[in-house]
């Protein structure tokens, strides 16, 4: 009995050994095809990743604007599986209001598939902004207006690009400083109001007639208002050209 134990001893080192070998074998095959599988498959942040590359490279906007593009939220559990031909990007269109952009990102090989990439999506531009408070029913000056760089999704794109489309201008709102100057904030001032005395100019080709008129309404430049021929009653149409002239439609 004694000389038969060094040979079960012996046994079980063998069958021990066994196990182990088998036990990790199947363990580094485990890991061998988990690591397969994530090699076959496309997930979130490498689909960001080249949207975001793609976009940055092929992205137009005017000269005098510019985009900042970074990578959007997206669950980091999506996955797609590899795409064995390059992948095809189609921004979706922009409304200028918000700070994210989708890009329909497709794989165009026999096994297709497509999925909404979101990137942040910031657009700037220079703007006519206030330079402190300005109130209701002010006329613009060099002194109230300035021109920096605004983001644009916070005005949905209505903003002034150049300070002279602001100069002269009436505010019809309290606008606070540092504000970008949106044109609905904004009216041009009556150059002729209703009673004043003002000049109709009559042209005909190279030769202008001047006549005096009476304003039947109010109007600011190029407005059409309504004015009467002083010497003959007569009531006509014309166009408001400066403070107190008109010229006459024909």
């Amino acid at each position: 009995m004694r000389s038969s134990m060094p040979a079960v001893s012996t046994l079980l080192v063998r069958l021990f050994a066994l196990f182990f070998a088998c036990n990790t074998v199947a363990t580094f095959a485990h890991a061998a095809a988990a690591d397969n599988g994530t090699a076959n498959k496309m997930y979130a942040d490498e689909l960001m990743s080249l949207a975001l590359a793609h976009m940055r490279a092929n992205a137009q906007t005017a000269p005098e604007r510019r985009i900042e593009l970074d990578k959007g939220n997206m669950d980091a559990r999506l996955n797609m599986p590899r795409c064995q031909t390059p992948l095809h990007f189609e921004p979706q269109r922009h409304n200028g209001r918000g700070e994210r952009l989708l890009v329909k990102t497709s794989c165009l090989d026999q096994k297709r598939w497509s999925v909404y990439v979101p990137l942040q999506y910031r657009e700037y531009a220079r703007a006519v902004v206030s330079q402190r408070p300005i109130a209701r029913g002010t006329t613009l000056g060099p002194e109230d207006i300035a021109v920096k760089e605004i983001p644009v999704h916070k005005t949905g794109g209505n903003f002034l690009p150049s300070v002279e489309q602001a100069l002269g201008m009436l505010a019809t709102r309290n606008i606070s400083a540092g504000a970008a100057l949106q044109r609905n904030a904004l009216k041009a001032p009556l150059l002729v109001r209703r009673g004043d005395q003002v000049v109709i100019v009559a042209k005909s080709g190279p030769v202008a007639v001047r006549m005096n008129g009476t304003a039947l309404s109010a109007g600011s430049a190029n407005q059409q208002i309504r004015v009467k021929n002083v010497r003959s009653q007569r009531v006509i149409k014309a166009r408001v050209t400066g403070a107190g002239v008109v010229e006459a439609l024909m």
